[in-house]
């Protein structure tokens, strides 16, 4: 390891399965989806409040980590339409919506929106997600997403249905305008793993496969 350098540990789309081992780490970065979840709002942010304030505090207490910092996704509906209802959560948790944060000598900006999926939590159109990209900025050590950015690990596998992208084309765009170090996303189950392209390193970090299955592990990163 280099002198100084930090250990990252990325996960993504947990969907409230908390059985996986986090290795030790400086810093834990959740890519949203953390949350089990039904197909309206209003079925389950009360069941959400109760998980968070229960098993994932605890959950957080046990983890080998320093920081937390963590964006929503799709299934995190109680961040989107009830937030006034997130119980207080362990104080190294720090939670992003279109907003940065410097934490441990890194700067990290982070956001949960996605393209339209199944009318979930933070689904917006094309034409309307352009205004939350452009709030990224420049000089990022780290890009925290739920969204993956068109092409990069964004290729979906589901074994009922053809292969499809769902990355956004201008996030790529503006991910390649402010070339943060390193950019962090889940949504997409069918392709965890890393990619490096023009000095940027891409992590989709989703542990569950298409059949919500936990079948991949955290993947750690020194930078």
């Amino acid at each position: 390891m280099a002198k100084n350098a930090m250990r990252i540990c990325a996960v993504s789309d947990m969907h409230g399965n908390l059985n996986f081992k986090v290795p030790e780490a400086d810093l834990l970065l959740i890519a949203g989806d953390l949350c089990p979840a039904m197909h309206s709002a209003a079925s389950c942010v009360h069941m959400q409040q109760d998980w968070l304030h229960s098993a994932f505090r605890f959950w957080l207490l046990d983890q080998p980590v320093t920081e937390v910092v963590a964006v929503a996704g799709n299934h995190d509906w109680i961040w989107e339409t009830s937030p006034q209802m997130i119980p207080e959560l362990n104080t190294n948790f720090h939670y992003l919506e279109d907003d940065d944060i410097s934490i441990l000598g890194l700067k990290i900006y982070g956001t949960p929106v996605q393209l339209p999926f199944n009318d979930w939590a933070f689904n917006r159109e094309e034409k309307q997600i352009q205004k939350y990209w452009d709030n990224i900025p420049e000089g990022l050590d780290i890009l925290l997403l739920h969204s993956p950015p068109y092409g990069i690990l964004d290729e979906s596998h589901h074994s009922n249905y053809p292969p499809k992208r769902i990355g956004s084309e201008s996030l790529l765009k503006k991910i390649k305008e402010v070339r943060p170090n390193v950019v962090v996303f889940g949504h997409n189950h069918g392709e965890h793993g890393i990619v490096e392209q023009d000095g940027i390193k891409y992590i989709n970090a989703s542990l569950l496969d298409e059949r919500y299955n936990m079948s991949k592990e955290p993947i750690i990163i020194e930078i």
